[in-house]
């Protein structure tokens, strides 16, 4: 089981929820929040002078993106560092990492992460699955969108 912390939220939410932040196992450090959003470790930089500068992200949900300029689907991707020299900076897909850290990896090779409510900005652990491709495609709202398609 994945180490968790639990982080009251400030005065200034409206919430009366606790956010509840987990490890994932794939990307060292990272953590993922009940929330959905995503806290990348901190990073000490070399300054031009010499020394270092500690850097402290923020937690953040991610930048929305589309997988291609005409696409109608939407998603939030963020960029994780790599401390491994060989491995540069990737983006990951916010709701694979929070999928991984409150449902364990994926139980199988080709296992996609499901919306069930078929938001895709919606990101909270209650609402992610592992699941097949299949299955995502036969989601209601996605057969409504082909048969909307191709009537045009």
């Amino acid at each position: 089981m994945a180490e968790q912390q639990v982080i009251p939220l400030g005065d200034e939410s409206q919430q009366s929820e606790t956010e509840i932040w987990k490890k994932v196992d794939s990307e060292p450090g990272v953590l993922a929040s009940s929330f959905g959003r995503i806290l990348l470790p901190p990073v000490y930089a070399p300054l031009p002078n010499g020394g270092f500068r500690l850097y402290t992200p923020e937690p953040r949900f991610g930048q929305i993106a589309k997988s291609r300029k005409t696409a109608r689907h939407e998603y939030r991707h963020i960029m994780v560092r790599r401390d491994e020299p060989n491995r540069r900076q990737a983006p990951r897909k916010v709701h694979q990492l929070v999928c991984e850290a409150f449902h364990g990896r994926r139980p199988f090779d080709n296992a996609v992460v499901i919306h069930i409510d078929e938001n895709a900005l919606n990101n909270r652990p209650e609402n992610l699955k592992w699941g097949t491709q299949q299955e995502n495609l036969n989601a209601p709202g996605f057969k409504e969108y082909r048969r909307n398609f191709h009537k045009a």
